[in-house]
């Protein structure tokens, strides 16, 4: 069966790479997502063995999963039936929801500065914070996303501007409170200086990817997942044979194929005649892709169909995070 290799060695590299731009206690690992592909609680657990501390993740069933590893988990989007436990805090994405979350939960306002997503506008802070208190309700932090940190565009700066003073003027209100403030995710994290802030939203860096404009220094990250799958079957064809769906691979010589256990039905993104791409030793991936087999000449008992899912990512005209997002979680996952 296809298994994902998750490198533990290339993980801890990754969070000291990072912690050379922000202390090792403000990292927020995303988790959102199966961990983007990696499986979240595997990937949990190698993030607290190297003393990670908050997690953030997409929905309270994430949450329950994790709650156990950190001192703090978000969760970015849902609301719960019953008030969560006290490390757990409900993302508020919609005033409109601040009455609907059950009493006594801890929450955090997000704000939406320019990426016009999700978030309370700035103009309805006072109304939202008088709801938080109105509904029995714990702030415990206030955040913004910023809608371009990948591109050197000016609307980082511009965001950055209006969430600082949105935060000096919770600060004021509530000087006796503990909240806290957060806007960077990954790209924003080697751009801007997060001193002034408690928290990073880190998902893809942890993984081993980032994208940064121009004038940046990429940090030197390395991949933790690699996916390997197993050998189906192998066979001799001979020269003008075709291979697959459609016989568009045309053997030049006679060759050995053999076909292995992944597949778009597994969550690996499909290739064909127009989109083309290789393992990770540099053989090519022969014809088309199907739900549950790809062919690579040669006839080893198993390969490792990507170790960086750049180049897929490039070939499928994408981003790092839909190649990786998209694994299936039933995947073996194995921790080295």
């Amino acid at each position: 069966m296809s298994y994902c290799l998750l490198n533990s060695k290339n993980f801890a590299h990754n969070i000291s790479e990072i912690t050379q731009y922000i202390d090792i206690d403000k990292i927020a690992f995303v988790l959102k997502n199966n961990a983007y592909g990696h499986g979240i609680l595997e990937m949990a657990e190698l993030a607290q063995k190297n003393s990670i501390k908050h997690a953030i993740v997409i929905n309270y069933q994430e949450a329950e999963k994790v709650k156990g590893y950190f001192a703090s988990v978000l969760v970015l989007s849902g609301i719960p039936d019953d008030k969560p436990l006290d490390n757990v805090s409900i993302a508020i994405n919609d005033i409109r929801d601040i009455e609907k979350i059950p009493s006594g939960t801890s929450v955090e306002l997000k704000i939406d500065t320019g990426m016009h997503r999700n978030g309370v506008l700035p103009e309805d802070l006072d109304k939202a914070i008088d709801l938080i208190d109105r509904s029995n309700l714990i702030l415990t932090g206030v955040f913004t996303h910023f809608s371009n940190a990948f591109e050197n565009d000016g609307s980082v700066e511009i965001q950055k501007d209006i969430f600082d003073s949105i935060m000096e003027k919770v600060k004021h209100e509530f000087f006796n409170k503990k909240i806290r403030f957060h806007c960077a995710s990954s790209p924003g994290v080697f751009r801007i200086d997060n001193s002034d802030y408690d928290i990073a939203r880190i998902g893809i860096a942890m993984y081993g990817y980032v994208d940064l404009p121009l004038g940046f220094d990429l940090p030197n990250l390395k991949p933790v997942l690699s996916l390997w799958s197993e050998k189906i079957s192998e066979r001799l064809i001979r020269e003008g044979q075709g291979v697959g769906y459609g016989q568009i691979f045309k053997a030049k010589q006679d060759m050995v194929i053999s076909t292995y256990d992944i597949g778009y039905g597994n969550g690996f993104f499909r290739l064909d005649e127009k989109k083309k791409s290789k393992i990770s030793d540099g053989r090519d991936i022969l014809g088309r892709v199907s739900m549950n087999n790809i062919a690579v000449e040669g006839n080893d008992v198993e390969v490792c169909v990507f170790s960086n899912v750049e180049g897929l990512a490039l070939a499928h005209e994408t981003i790092s995070y839909e190649i990786l997002c998209r694994l299936d979680s039933s995947i073996e996952k194995r921790i080295i």
